[in-house]
């Protein structure tokens, strides 16, 4: 069984209180105002300590095992270290190859009107000119263009993506546009 670090254990009594605060809350509530609000006070206090507790016992268990990685390497011969990059490079590079792009080709478009433009509208519309302006200013709302891509990788796959017109995604997949 793995020992608790010292922060586990603080962890694990934090929130015991936080529990033991919060039912004391719950039965001074009922007695006196200032008791509760003493409850409070703790029942915060518990969290937040537990809390802290919790994120420094994470972050030193994430340190001791970055410490046995870095060990466990240190203590490899060179041949082994040399094949396990070359793995890990070959891996990288067939990652690169399945999100390389061979072509796009553009498949369909969406036109929406935007909401919240529509609503802010249509309320200064309202207060400007009544009725009329609340429909004229919800018709005059933003539109948003977007165009849908089949994008082909050069792994074989395909997939489609909606973009915003003249986004950066958009200009990407335009340069493989097929002709």
């Amino acid at each position: 069984m793995k020992k608790l670090s010292l922060f586990a254990k603080l962890w694990i009594i934090s929130f015991s209180l936080l529990v033991v605060a919060m039912v004391f809350l719950g039965i001074m509530t009922t007695i006196d105002a200032d008791l509760a609000l003493i409850g409070v006070a703790f029942t915060i206090l518990f969290l937040v300590l537990g809390i802290i507790f919790l994120c420094v016992d994470t972050a030193q268990s994430l340190k001791k095992e970055r410490e046995e990685k870095q060990r466990q390497w240190e203590a490899l011969p060179p041949e082994e270290k040399a094949r396990l990059e070359l793995e890990k490079e070959q891996e990288r590079m067939a990652k690169l190859r399945a999100t390389a792009i061979e072509k796009t080709r553009i498949i369909g478009q969406d036109t929406r009107k935007s909401a919240t433009s529509s609503v802010i509208r249509g309320a200064v519309g309202g207060a400007l000119f009544g009725l009329a302006g609340v429909a004229g200013g919800a018709m005059s709302g933003k539109n948003t263009q977007s165009i849908i891509f089949l994008v082909a990788y050069k792994d074989g796959h395909t997939e489609t993506k909606t973009v915003k017109i003249n986004s950066e995604e958009y200009n990407k997949y335009i340069m493989f546009l097929e002709k």
